[in-house]
């Protein structure tokens, strides 16, 4: 089966706006996911602060080798701040979101749910952040 992706980037208020969509010779077979990042800015003054080095392996790269991730991600209510970013390397980066979508567990060790009492400043989107609170904890938190 011949697989081709596609990718578009369309830049929108210093967040650049992704959408990778997979499709085969049979039509439309994978997913749709779209996401926001950090600002050009940010992503690179944290960076400088970590001397190049994944803050999750600490392997240092190229810059450009070196992701800005969401600690909490921005579908769980995650902002895009300063204090919300962790810059890690790709296997690290890949690691780091399956932790935090499928079980929860976020980059600084943190659950969703000990968010909101211990870095409430990450959060951007309380509703959002709410439901995913509930999604891993069954606690709603105001």
């Amino acid at each position: 089966m011949v697989v081709a992706r596609l990718k578009y980037i369309l830049d929108m208020r210093k967040e650049t706006f992704s959408t990778i969509i997979t499709f085969s010779s049979i039509g439309l077979v994978g997913l749709v996911l779209p996401f926001f990042s950090f600002p050009r800015e940010l992503k690179e003054i944290a960076i400088a602060e970590n001397n190049s080095r994944c803050q999750s392996c600490g392997q240092r790269l190229v810059p450009n080798k070196l992701f800005a991730h969401h600690i909490l991600p921005e579908q769980f209510g995650g902002a895009s701040n300063m204090e919300n970013l962790y810059i890690v390397c790709s296997g690290c980066h890949t690691q780091a979101d399956w932790n935090a979508i499928h079980k929860g567990n976020l980059a600084n060790n943190l659950s969703v749910p000990e968010v909101i009492e211990e870095v409430p400043e990450i959060i951007g989107n309380m509703d959002k952040y709410n439901k995913a609170a509930r999604r891993f904890n069954r606690r709603v938190f105001i």
